[in-house]
């Protein structure tokens, strides 16, 4: 998806610049048209489709874990395709940065699949996560910590619709177990 995204941007900002009539303008000005932003971009949301896709069929229809373990490896493999891998400290080989992005990102999405058992829980600590990032990463990847405050407002936004209306679960199962114990 990223792919042809990157291509009709292309052609549109070529077409723009030559419809100015001036074709030194446009081999001057190519490389700043911002494509290997572009790749990212398209590569986070062609890996962030696979996974909602994955999670719709799996609530439709009880997915067995290979399959699922299988979307997640597309969806990461995506990104890194896209560019976008770990290359902290000794990930300077590309297919050791590939493996450990992998393997981060499926281990990641696995963990917040099994946090999603309480009310909230997994959107207050994607936020918290989101926030963390955004602090961590160098303040020159703009596109990163943009893509991060971008996710951090929308999941803050869904978090108050996805908490309990009777409070939090751990909270509505206490209260419970103690009027059940309290009862002659």
């Amino acid at each position: 998806a990223s792919f042809f995204l990157v291509v009709l941007v292309h052609a549109i900002a070529i077409r723009t610049l030559r419809m100015a009539g001036d074709d030194a303008l446009v081999r001057e000005l190519l490389p700043f048209l911002g494509e290997g932003a572009l790749i990212k971009v398209g590569g986070i949301l062609a890996g962030a489709l696979i996974v909602f896709f994955l999670g719709v069929v799996d609530d439709l229809k009880a997915l067995s874990p290979v399959p699922k373990l299988l979307g997640q490896i597309a969806a990461a493999l995506v990104l890194v395709a896209s560019g976008l891998r770990i290359e902290a400290f000794v990930l300077t080989n590309f297919w050791l940065s590939a493996g450990v992005t992998v393997f981060w990102v499926v281990m990641i999405t696995n963990s917040l699949n099994f946090l999603d058992n309480m009310d909230g829980l997994c959107g207050g600590v994607s936020v918290i996560a989101a926030l963390s990032f955004f602090l961590a990463v160098d303040p020159d990847e703009t596109l990163v910590r943009m893509v991060l405050m971008v996710f951090a407002g929308a999941v803050g936004g869904f978090l108050y619709h996805n908490l309990s209306p009777r409070g939090s679960s751990w909270a509505t199962r206490a209260r419970c177990s103690m009027a059940s114990c309290s009862r002659p």
